[in-house]
């Protein structure tokens, strides 16, 4: 495991698109799934992998088959609303589905804790590899780090298997939250 670097931004990109390209949350702001794969790593390449090495929070194994995607304790919210207000860039990334990306980002970030802590934006590993272990050894990476300050993480769980992976973590289910407009529950 180790710091990505800024070069590596598409592959990462293309990973966390394969990896996400089945998650409910994904296609429901994606929903035609003809597009949805190129949608979802253009915001990872536009957006979420930026602001995370932007920040040397963003973690990939040696071979880029996982990624994980953090805030630093205390950065506060995510900031993909903010990262996406600018017109041109949301019309490419979201399409049609711009207002819906903005109501379940706003909701998110409406259910967003106050106290400090690190958020998990994303964690993907290539289709192919998962349930090999990589996604927790990218987990390992960072919550060691949190553990020893003793600092809280935050994430949203997309699937039941993710939060199994997450609960054998140590992370503590908080509730259930339900994406506005018919949305998948986190």
């Amino acid at each position: 495991m180790r710091r990505a670097r800024i070069e590596e931004t598409a592959q990462l990109a293309r990973v966390l698109a394969r990896a996400f390209e089945d998650d409910p949350v994904f296609a429901f702001v994606f929903p035609d799934e003809s597009t949805r794969l190129r949608g979802i790593e253009h915001l990872h390449r536009r957006v979420s992998v930026p602001d995370a090495l932007g920040d040397d929070e963003c973690y990939t194994t040696t071979d880029l088959a996982g990624v994980a995607l953090w805030t630093q304790v205390g950065k506060g919210r995510m900031g993909l609303v903010d990262n996406l207000r600018p017109a041109p860039t949301v019309a490419r990334i979201f399409g049609r589905h711009t207002a819906r990306a903005f109501r379940v980002f706003s909701y998110l970030d409406s259910h967003y804790p106050e106290q400090p802590h690190a958020h998990l934006m994303f964690l993907g590993t290539e289709p192919e590899r998962q349930g090999q272990g990589i996604g927790s050894r990218l987990l390992r990476r960072t919550l060691s780090g949190l553990d020893q300050i003793g600092a809280p993480a935050y994430l949203e769980a997309t699937t039941l298997r993710n939060r199994a992976l997450y609960l054998g973590h140590g992370f503590v289910a908080l509730g259930q939250l339900n994406l506005p407009g018919g949305g998948p529950p986190l």
